[in-house]
């Protein structure tokens, strides 16, 4: 029983709150990490502790107001408008890899695209889209299809005085949420795993909020803030 240390470093410069671009590593000694291999007719699922190993990041996020199509950038800086009324995109995009010894592991990228649309009647229409990269390292499997390839949307309007929210959406509309994976086992034979099930759904979602006079009560983050991207989140979880 040894604890996991870790080594920090990043270097991140951001612009309007919203958009920013950073790389970071973390060098981590006993590592913990899930490791499944074949050996004749037995499988084996095993955690193993990784003397040392580099995780690395880079990530970059821009959101595009689509006003910007309309009017001149300079009236755009001066413009202090709220997120959750304005028609936008939010392009997002990271690649992480890990560097372990005595493994060819491939980095791979997170992309991710978000945009908001302003309806008549005051509907937003919200369409999320997120995909990572296949044939990449992540610790000791290699991604055969994409950890993540998914589309969601959702309609949403306000009802009185913005306590009453109703939503209409629909997640994973292509179902194309799967794991399959190859393990890499420093020894042993390879392992080939596959994990398939419905993620689409639709729905419909109700909020109401009562009201306060609580001076303290927090207001609802607007979407921009909700959904921006700032680290690349695990695709997998080791060590559990």
């Amino acid at each position: 029983m040894q604890p996991t240390i870790f080594d920090n470093y990043e270097l991140k410069v951001s612009a309007f709150d919203y958009a920013f671009i950073g790389y970071s590593v973390s060098s981590a000694s006993n590592q913990v990490a899930q490791i499944i291999r074949k050996d004749g007719k037995n499988l084996f699922n095993e955690q193993v502790n990784i003397s040392n190993m580099k995780i690395h990041n880079f990530n970059i996020g821009l959101p595009v107001p689509f006003m910007i199509f309309s009017k001149p950038i300079s009236e755009i800086m001066k413009f202090n408008f709220n997120p959750d009324k304005i028609n936008f995109m939010y392009l997002y995009a990271g690649y992480q890899k890990h560097d372990i010894d005595n493994l060819n592991n491939k980095g791979f990228w997170i992309f991710n695209i978000m945009t908001q649309l302003i309806l008549p009647k005051d509907i937003k229409l919200t369409a999320n889209y997120s995909y990572l990269t296949p044939k990449a390292g992540y610790f000791y499997f290699t991604a055969e299809k994409p950890f993540n390839n998914s589309l969601d949307i959702t309609l949403t309007k306000k009802f009185m005085d913005n306590r009453l929210t109703v939503s209409v959406f629909a997640n994973d509309i292509f179902n194309g949420q799967v794991m399959q994976v190859r393990s890499n086992p420093p020894s042993g034979e390879a392992v080939y795993m596959r994990n398939k099930y419905d993620t689409r759904n639709f729905g419909l979602s109700i909020n109401y909020k009562i009201p306060t006079k609580n001076k303290l009560a927090k207001e609802d983050p607007n979407i921009l803030n909700s959904t921006k991207k700032e680290d690349n989140g695990g695709v997998m979880q080791q060590g559990q």
